[in-house]
């Protein structure tokens, strides 16, 4: 069974925070970071608080052919059924918490592939949005379900009652509701990784070259996501500038 190595979830939790907090300081929702509560010891990776209510994001990050149909998640040969119904005790939970602070929230799921999961768009798996970081990030930034008010009061509450990493508040909601701009190329050699054999008679090492290889793919990843940053503000400001005028 494919599985995700410790050092494989914090990387991918780390990659979809920063992605997170970029579209969080153009769009304005909140966000909080590696989420834990008292007395229980399951955590949650990232919780967003915006116009749209409030998203409870899991990163993943899967070495294999990634199939995400609205049918379900497969890593190869593997079903995921148990990560999504995990994701939804999340949102549960999340909800409860809020419920028994007064507020009713909208509150959903979204799976996010982290990675080598580029370009992957969202499909909705059993009610939980499955998707990229930048997929996922387009869909908490838009919708208009709450004001600023109601997006504070259920930040404070959720940073209150959830012991957290880091957090950015809320700000100046800007809903990302214009024409979306497209996700950044995917390099060539974007494609998923084969496993590494074991060594000895059954298999051979990786060549030092592939090494080269996955370590351009990243960088040409991150300048992609920075071209495609830059171009979301840009189009953000030229709608204010508009609105001003």
């Amino acid at each position: 069974m494919v599985r995700e190595t410790e050092a494989e979830a914090v990387g991918a939790g780390a990659e979809v925070g920063r992605v997170l907090d970029m579209w969080s300081e153009l769009c304005g929702f909140g966000v909080l970071h590696d989420l834990t509560e008292p007395g229980r010891r399951a955590n949650i990776d990232h919780v967003v608080v915006g116009a749209r209510g409030v998203t409870v994001v899991d990163a993943k990050s899967w070495a294999g052919d990634v199939k995400v149909t609205p049918r379900g998640v497969r890593v190869g040969r593997w079903g995921k059924r148990q990560e999504v119904a995990s994701l939804k005790g999340q949102v549960a939970r999340v909800a409860q918490v809020l419920a028994e602070a007064g507020i009713d929230a909208p509150v959903d799921g979204a799976l996010c592939l982290a990675q080598r999961n580029a370009g992957r768009e969202l499909v909705v798996v059993g009610g939980v949005a499955v998707g990229w970081p930048e997929a996922v990030a387009r869909s908490v930034a838009t919708g208009d379900a709450w004001d600023a008010a109601a997006v504070e009061a259920a930040f404070d509450v959720l940073s209150e009652r959830f012991d957290h990493r880091a957090a950015r508040r809320p700000g100046d909601l800007l809903p990302f509701a214009a024409a979306p701009v497209a996700p950044p190329p995917v390099p060539k050699d974007c494609g998923p990784e084969r496993r590494r054999r074991p060594n000895g008679a059954a298999g051979r090492r990786r060549p030092k070259g592939a090494a080269r290889s996955a370590r351009r793919r990243r960088a040409l990843e991150r300048e992609a996501w920075r071209l495609a940053f830059v171009a979301v503000l840009l189009v953000a400001l030229a709608g204010v500038a508009e609105r001003a005028s």
